[in-house]
């Protein structure tokens, strides 16, 4: 079925970043339940393998464009402040007529 990679990614990125929970383990067993009544299919470790290596090029990834956010939002609080900043001031001198 077309949904099963998508399925397979899901639950495995899910469980590797539960890991970070008390309690859950780095080991990881997959089973896929089928349909009929006993029906399963146990994820070999080699296919494992492939989505640990997967994972952790998608969360380097995922780490960059986290960094990158985290920059450019300080930026924005950077400029806003110094905007602000200068409407203060701007504010403090006051022009009498006179």
């Amino acid at each position: 079925s077309a949904n099963i990679p998508e399925s397979l990614w899901f639950v495995f990125r899910a469980k590797k970043r539960a890991e970070v929970a008390p309690g859950v383990g780095r080991e990881t067993d997959l089973v896929m339940i089928g349909t009929g009544l006993g029906q399963f299919t146990i994820i070999d470790d080699k296919v494992i393998e492939v989505l640990n290596v997967m994972n952790k090029k998608h969360a380097d990834k995922e780490q960059g464009i986290q960094t990158d956010a985290l920059i450019s939002v300080e930026e924005y609080l950077d400029k806003l402040a110094k905007d602000n900043q200068q409407d203060d001031q701007s504010s403090d001198t006051v022009e009498t007529d006179g």
